[in-house]
């Protein structure tokens, strides 16, 4: 009973954490930490409550954009797309035993691909909420987009590279010298 007190306690923690990171990183193009937060709060509390994080603070997120919320398909595929990042963060976990630099490969390519997921996901409600199923419209935007969908996956490998894996190993510290 305590422990599923102290995951709750703790999603709604991550849930807010992602949507200000979020929002600070909102002026900044293709650069997010909402992914990364999320992915992390999965891999501390398990892939459920991952899930349930990664599509909360995406929907939080989106309703509430100074920027504009988005639009009901496009919201969906947003939602949708961070509960896996939340899930699969949990999935992964913290390998424990592994050399850094695997966790940092390992962790780099979780980023790589769930941002390449993310951006065609969402790309694709967008395009057929906007152009329908016409496959030249949907090549077009896919291929105006590919610039954007580059740096993003790019930015997001480096981060999920070189930052999440250090904070899981100081979370993994902290906790072993909590229990200790």
């Amino acid at each position: 009973m305590k422990q599923t007190k102290n995951r709750a306690v703790l999603s709604a923690m991550f849930v807010a954490l992602s949507v200000a990171m979020g929002y600070f990183f909102l002026a900044v193009p293709n650069v997010e930490m909402i992914s990364a937060t999320v992915f992390i709060a999965g891999a501390v509390v398990g892939p459920l409550y991952g899930a349930l994080i990664g599509g909360s603070a995406e929907l939080l997120f989106s309703l509430f954009n100074p920027m504009g919320s988005a639009a009901p398909p496009l919201l969906v595929a947003q939602v949708l797309a961070f509960a896996l990042i939340g899930a699969l963060g949990g999935c992964v976990g913290s390998p424990g035993g592994m050399p850094l630099w695997r966790k940092m490969i390992v962790y780099g390519l979780c980023g790589f691909w769930l941002t390449l997921f993310y951006d065609a996901l969402t790309t694709l409600s967008f395009t057929i909420y906007m152009a329908g199923f016409d496959l030249q419209k949907l090549a077009a935007i896919f291929t105006a987009g590919a610039l954007f969908t580059l740096t993003h996956v790019l930015v997001n490998t480096a981060i999920f590279t070189t930052i999440v894996p250090f904070i899981l190993l100081g979370i993994q510290r902290y906790l072993h010298e909590q229990h200790a």
